[in-house]
């Protein structure tokens, strides 16, 4: 199972559900990572697919690697390196469920079926508030 939250994590990373988040600075806060400081009610955008693609955080971090997620990787990394569903007291409530319900999911269909991709599929994405696509997911399931 630890395996499956690493394949989780990075798919996860590589597509997080939410497609930015929005936030109100409560007070000036100087960023870590410049001399810039934001002001205090200012509205802050925060986008998890730029935070997950930084090479800094995530070298190569267009190749698939679900090792970035092994508890040694992991422990290198700022915690809000990794935020596909928020961080803080405004995360959300139901990541803890969701994680568990994906990995109950997987490992079933894993179990009783190789998963083999549809070569003929190429999704188009759609950007709102989280992301989807218009026209679907598809792979191939075969009964083991």
């Amino acid at each position: 199972m630890q395996y499956v939250e690493m394949i989780v994590k990075e798919t996860l990373r590589m597509h997080p559900p939410a497609c930015f988040y929005l936030r109100k600075a409560g007070v000036d806060t100087p960023l870590v990572s410049s001399d810039l400081v934001v002001p205090a009610r200012a509205t802050v955008l925060i986008s998890p697919r730029t935070v997950h693609m930084d090479p800094k955080l995530y070298p190569d971090p267009h190749v698939f690697d679900p090792e970035r997620f092994s508890p040694e990787n992991s422990a290198k990394r700022h915690p809000f390196a990794f935020i596909p569903f928020a961080m803080g007291m405004r995360a959300c409530p139901g990541r803890k469920f969701a994680m568990l319900s994906l990995k109950a999911v997987i490992s079933k269909i894993i179990w009783n079926f190789r998963i083999l991709p549809d070569e003929t599929y190429e999704p188009e994405l759609l950007w709102g508030l989280s992301m989807a696509t218009s026209n679907g997911m598809r792979i191939k399931l075969l009964k083991r």
